[in-house]
């Protein structure tokens, strides 16, 4: 079964997104680092540039339009260059636009042509509406309708389609996969974020603190009735932040940008662990359905439930069960099936992951009171396969 619920970061019309991925996000370093599926962990050549930058001379569309026999009704839309791999190489990032119902994108990665020869590094194909962009990080940026999950259910026209699915792929040491964000709430993926930034960074929008931050989590995702007016900062630097409200601790981050202007990202959410406390599945994690959970925790009141819900990209909850919570503090374990509508597919370039629909998500663990506030919390983020 299905719940719809509000998108937390929403980037408006398919216009916007495409001007969007028209361009570079930015050749600034990121401050995050996501974790990329498989190993082993890449390492960073020193004095790298990450984001965008610009390609060598006779890097051109008719190359590549030649070297993918490209037919009439495809053309390259997109065609730019980055530190992909973090080694000091640049590659070419390409966006194929297919004519014709669908505004279909095809997106390939490859090296630096060699003659007439050049390496095909990656590709993911029949993007519907989709975009292609280059992050801060110097990772790919896929953006996409999604006609199968909640934001564009229902919809009966490919007009009213909208671009609801992202992914990041990035450099994991020896191929390309994908990447989980670290944030959780406002932006649950890279490209919401970078977009987001980007809007800063023009002038279009200010950045709230990370109190106000908090205490808009508590209005409109837990509909609280209002904030906490004790709602406390009790760490701050330039990057990492942690506020207390409610009784829940929340760490926050500058994902994207550093400095007074960089956008604040809840990455941890813990209310209460000594209700709850989840061992399995770890932050960050890959996981398929049905997710097994393990922990341990006890009830605040007799009768209490612990409710687990996976939420995917859209915030829209697509599995749920709960279980009686122990009246003394035991194990907590359980097997969350879901059902991952997304109708897109990414290709990763090693492994058995390859030709998998993959989202960015959450597992929600929490007890509420029999007011409707919450007992404890605790959120996990979550690639989902």
């Amino acid at each position: 079964m299905r719940y719809r619920s509000t998108r937390w970061a929403w980037l408006g019309a398919l216009g916007v997104v495409i001007a969007l991925a028209g361009c570079g996000l930015g050749g600034s370093s990121s401050t995050s680092t996501a974790s990329v599926v498989g190993t082993p962990t890449p390492t960073v050549a020193p004095g790298v540039t990450f984001g965008a930058q610009p390609c060598p001379s006779g890097i051109t569309p008719a190359f590549y339009s030649t070297l993918l026999s490209l037919t009439a009704d495809q053309h390259i839309e997109t065609l730019k260059c980055a530190d992909f791999r973090h080694d000091g190489a640049l590659e070419v990032l390409l966006g194929v636009r297919l004519d014709g119902t669908g505004s279909f994108l095809n997106v390939y990665l490859y090296s630096l042509p060699t003659g007439s020869a050049a390496t095909q590094l990656y590709y993911d194909l029949g993007l519907g509406g989709g975009t292609v962009a280059i992050s801060r990080a110097s990772t790919i940026l896929l953006n996409s309708v999604d006609a199968g999950d909640c934001v564009n259910a229902g919809t009966t026209s490919n007009a009213g389609l909208q671009p609801s699915w992202s992914q990041e792929i990035g450099w994991n040491g020896t191929g390309f996969m994908p990447s989980v964000f670290p944030g959780i709430y406002p932006y649950l993926t890279r490209f919401d974020a970078e977009h987001a930034q980007q809007q800063v960074d023009g002038g279009a929008l200010t950045p709230p603190t990370p109190v106000a931050l908090v205490n808009q989590f508590f209005t409109q995702q837990l509909h609280y009735p209002a904030a906490d007016p004790g709602t406390a900062l009790l760490t701050s630097d330039d990057t990492t932040a942690t506020v207390q409200s409610y009784g829940f601790t929340f760490v926050l981050r500058r994902l994207v940008a550093t400095g007074t202007n960089g956008l604040w990202d809840i990455i941890s959410v813990n209310a209460q662990p000594n209700l709850a406390a989840l061992t399995t599945p770890s932050n960050l994690a890959q996981v398929n359905s049905p997710i097994a959970v393990a922990g341990s925790g006890k009830a605040r009141i007799s009768g209490s439930q612990f409710t687990f819900t996976v939420r995917d990209h859209a915030n829209c909850v697509i599995g749920h069960t709960s279980l009686a919570a122990p009246t003394a503090t035991g194990p907590l374990t359980a097997s969350l099936g879901y059902t991952a509508d997304s109708g897109v597919t990414v290709q990763p370039s090693q492994g058995t992951l390859a030709g998998t629909a993959y989202q960015e998500g959450t597992l929600w663990v929490a007890q509420q009171n029999p007011d409707g506030t919450y007992a404890n919390l605790q959120i996990v983020k979550l690639l989902l396969g």
